[in-house]
């Protein structure tokens, strides 16, 4: 692991890249234990073990590829920080959690927007996608005093596994645009310390909500569970929750954990 000149804006905290690892979130988590300042990174070239949010998942990434890093940050710096509005804090670190993915999903939709001219959204609950299909995902967990953020942005691949062709999309295969890595991990971080602060991300991420207004089928927790449910997505609620209304009912429910679907 080596540390590299990059411009941090979370008070110059160290960016450590390593060129192969089994997760930036594993090695994050170890580095968290031992203490660090909020704001370190942890970059990699390829991940052997890369992991979505649903257990089995994982995220395939060829070496060099793509961007894939884990940002730790004090909890302490997000009471003051992540725009989250203290009289709303009833649920402890679990309710923050669920919004965290969100804001950071709409620092890189933005910064996707605004870079690359893409018409990024936001699909709840984690993930980045163009035009339905997916370029970056979201993995965040609370540890300790620290909440980390692992994010991956399919950047400079182009070729994909067959079995995702037409659900997965990169920067490069939409853009023909070689991506420098190193560029746009500092963009997205500068881009992210500005969101933490703001107070207006559930009207800036209710103008990038994937699907808002549509009908959908979502899975309710897992798609493991078979339990689905069918409805229109009306929105975000405070906490991060989706605001849907199912099929056939007067009032929106929030929904904490799911997987939409389109119906098509």
């Amino acid at each position: 692991m080596i540390k590299v000149d990059l411009n941090n804006p979370f008070n110059g905290a160290p960016v450590y890249y390593k060129k192969e690892t089994t997760t930036t979130m594993e090695d994050a988590c170890k580095i968290a234990e031992g203490g660090c300042p909020s704001g370190t990174v942890i970059w990699a070239g390829y991940q052997k073990e890369g992991r979505g949010r649903i257990s089995g998942r994982r995220w395939l990434s060829p070496p060099g590829e793509n961007l894939l890093f884990t940002l730790i940050l004090h909890k302490f710096e997000l009471e003051k920080d992540i725009s989250i509005e203290k009289s709303n804090l009833t649920h402890g670190w679990e309710t923050r959690s669920l919004r965290f993915p969100l804001i950071t999903g709409i620092g890189i939709a933005e910064e996707l927007n605004e870079r690359f001219s893409l018409p990024a959204k936001v699909k709840w609950p984690n993930d980045v996608v163009v035009e339905g299909r997916k370029i970056s995902g979201v993995l965040c967990r609370a540890t300790g005093k620290y909440l980390l953020a692992g994010v991956g942005v399919n950047c400079n691949q182009v070729v994909f596994p067959e079995g995702l062709r037409g659900s997965v999309c990169s920067i490069s295969s939409l853009t023909s645009v070689n991506v420098d890595l190193g560029l746009l991990l500092e963009a997205l971080l500068f881009r992210f310390k500005t969101i933490f602060s703001s107070k207006d991300w559930r009207e800036r991420l209710e103008s990038l909500l994937y699907l808002k207004g549509a009908t959908v089928k979502i899975f309710l927790g897992c798609p493991q569970t078979g339990k689905t449910v069918v409805g229109r997505i009306e929105g975000i609620a405070p906490s991060g929750a989706l605001l849907f209304l199912p099929r056939g009912e007067e009032y929106p429910e929030e929904i904490v954990s799911g997987e939409i679907v389109e119906i098509r």
